[in-house]
This record gives structure tokens, C-alpha cells and sequence, in this order.
């Protein structure tokens, strides 16, 4: 039995779980004030539930070929990073303000999105077995573009969320952009 994998595989399968039951508790605890700040944070941690157990099913599957089509799945880190940027975005305020990067943001979030489903080869190849996982993927020639967009986005909003907690003379309201911030930066 191989221990890493079963490691790999439970803590994947627990995150997923664990993000779904808090994406419907927060549907459930919001259900009389939905508003974009309680939207984009289930559908950022709908999308983080897919991406990790999509983890799994991809490195299990039985096949190279169903592999990669389960590891495209790992596309929902655009969506993450375009509900992310919004939620951070309201959770600040700032949405008037920070529109046309939203609309960057999701703009070109979409374009990769297409380029990579309509070109799935560009996003990843066949999957191959590495360390201890059965399969695991190999990224496509224009993978590196989907990552440094991930990457800049993130550095945006997390910019933003650190400007905003410095320009915040609210001692509650600065804490919790503090703990935001810790908590994206650990995660």
C-alpha cells in the first residue's frame, strides 16, 4: 500500500467535502442577504471543491487519456482566481472602483478558459506516473500562461486587500482584512 497516495487522496477528498458543506452553509446562512460578496464566495469554493477532487480522480483514473480529461477539470483555476478577485473586490468595497480590472480580469479569464477547452492539448498532455500517484499530468505548451496569469491576478487583488487594510481606520474591519490576508498568503 502506498501511504503517500492514500495521504494524497483523503486530505484532496476531505478538502472537497469540507468545501462544499461551507459553500452550502454559507448559501444556507445567507439565504435572506444574497449578495455578490455571499455568490462569489460559493462559487470561489464550489470551484476550489472541483479542483480537488478532480486531484483525485485524475491521478486514480485508468487511464492516460481519461486522466488528462479529468485533470482538465483543473481549469477551474480560472474561475477560482476570477471569483477570488471579485470576492476581495466586494469584501472591500471596492467594486466601483476596481471595475475595469474586474473586467480584465474576467475577460481574459474567460479567453484562457476558451483557448484551453477548445485546445485542450495546450493546457496539458497525456498523463504519465510520477513519484508515487498512478498518473499524474504533464502541462501543455501554453500551460505557463494560465499560471502567470493566476500568479498576477492574485498579486492584484492581494495588493488591493493590502491597500485597503492600510487606508482602513476601523480597528474590526482592518483585522479582518488582515486575517483575509494571512489567510490567502498561508493557503
Amino acid at each position: 500500500m502506498n501511504y503517500h497516495l492514500l495521504a494524497h487522496n483523503i486530505l484532496f477528498l476531505t478538502g472537497g467535502i469540507i468545501n462544499i458543506i461551507l459553500a452550502f452553509a454559507v448559501l444556507f446562512l445567507k439565504r435572506k442577504k444574497i449578495d455578490s460578496l455571499v455568490v462569489t464566495f460559493i462559487l470561489m469554493t464550489l470551484s476550489v471543491s472541483v479542483f480537488q477532487i478532480s486531484q483525485v480522480l485524475g491521478v486514480m483514473a485508468p487511464t492516460a487519456d481519461l486522466s488528462r480529461k479529468i485533470f482538465m477539470l483543473n481549469l477551474c483555476v480560472i474561475p477560482i482566481q476570477i471569483f477570488m478577485a471579485h470576492w476581495f473586490f466586494a469584501l472591500t468595497g471596492r467594486i466601483h472602483q476596481q471595475r475595469y480590472a474586474l473586467i480584465a480580469i474576467y475577460a481574459s479569464g474567460i479567453a484562457l478558459f476558451a483557448i484551453h477547452t477548445f485546445f485542450p492539448y495546450t493546457y496539458l498532455l497525456d498523463s504519465v506516473p510520477k513519484m508515487y500517484f498512478p498518473f499524474y499530468y504533464v502541462p501543455g505548451n501554453l500551460q505557463w500562461l494560465t499560471r502567470t496569469w493566476f500568479h498576477l491576478v492574485a498579486a492584484y487583488y492581494l495588493l488591493d486587500l493590502f491597500i485597503a487594510y492600510r487606508k482602513t481606520l476601523d480597528p474590526i474591519v482592518k483585522n479582518r482584512y488582515l486575517f483575509v490576508l494571512l489567510a490567502v498568503i498561508y493557503g
